[in-house]
């Protein structure tokens, strides 16, 4: 079943049922009454003639099956346009009233035929002129009284709906008025929440660069490890060589001096021969 809604056109001071597709940002889920919203209305453009869909600001009053929403346009019609806008839209031909006389004409339609039971909510805004009665007989005057008790019942009743019109009216007013008090506490705490976003972010970036730095002095603590290891080895070998070159020079002399011992004992004994 298509959902509909019944909007209060904030401009122009009307009140009517439409799909709720003609709001592009509806959401049944989120959407309250009292929400202010922007809704689609084609209209025919009077400098073009071509038929036009435009947004236009209001409020919502009501979501449910298009019956409901009927329903609801005729009591909240009562409640939300004023008579003072109805007669002015009859006298003026300029500006926005055109559109408000569309929307009047549009309304009653409202966008398919309506039944005549949606119909019959509707007040003229034509004065009736009162007609001159004839003489009353007694039973018509005790008629006339009744009527006349009927007639101030019915007053007594119309003042109480007004009444009860007036209390819904203003707590959809005051929940208007709370939304907007509210929408800078939302916009702060949306604010607090990008600060807070900004914040872990810097903070895992000051991490990232923490850790790289640890790894950096790590790799730099290996290579000095491993360059105290080459020296070390380097020592290590060249006093090896030094070891093994003074071996072999202590064993030279050695030679050499045994060398040298043998020479002057056979000289000793070639002497001792030529004796």
């Amino acid at each position: 079943m298509a959902m509909w809604v019944t909007v209060w056109w904030l401009e122009d001071k009307l009140v009517t049922a439409i799909p709720a597709s003609h709001i592009p940002t509806f959401n049944k889920d989120k959407m309250r009454v009292g929400h202010d919203i922007e809704a689609q209305w084609t209209e025919t453009d009077e400098q073009s003639g071509e038929t036009v869909t435009k947004l236009y600001p209001a409020r919502l009053l009501g979501i449910g099956s298009r019956a409901t929403m009927m329903n609801k346009q005729k009591e909240f019609a009562q409640i939300f346009e004023p008579k003072e806008d109805k007669e002015t839209n009859e006298d003026s031909g300029e500006g926005r009233s055109g559109r408000k006389r569309t929307l009047s004409r549009r309304m009653l339609e409202s966008l398919s035929s309506p039944s005549q039971e949606q119909l019959e909510g509707v007040e003229s805004n034509e004065a009736v002129a009162p007609k001159k009665l004839p003489k009353k007989t007694e039973k018509e005057k005790t008629e006339s009284a009744a009527t006349q008790k009927s007639e101030k019942e019915k007053k007594k009743a119309k003042k109480a709906g007004k009444e009860k019109r007036l209390v819904l009216k203003s707590a959809v007013e005051e929940k208007s008025e709370k939304d907007a008090a509210e929408e800078p506490s939302a916009v702060e705490a949306a604010a607090a929440e990008r600060e807070a976003a900004a914040t872990e972010r810097e903070k895992a970036a000051a991490e990232r660069e923490k850790a790289a730095a640890e790894r950096e002095k790590a790799a730099a603590q290996r290579k000095a490890a491993a360059e105290r290891e080459k020296a070390a080895a380097q020592r290590k070998a060249a006093a090896e060589r030094e070891k093994a070159a003074a071996q072999r020079k202590a064993a030279a002399e050695r030679e050499k001096a045994a060398a040298q011992k043998k020479a002057a004992a056979e000289r000793e004994k070639a002497a001792a021969q030529r004796k």
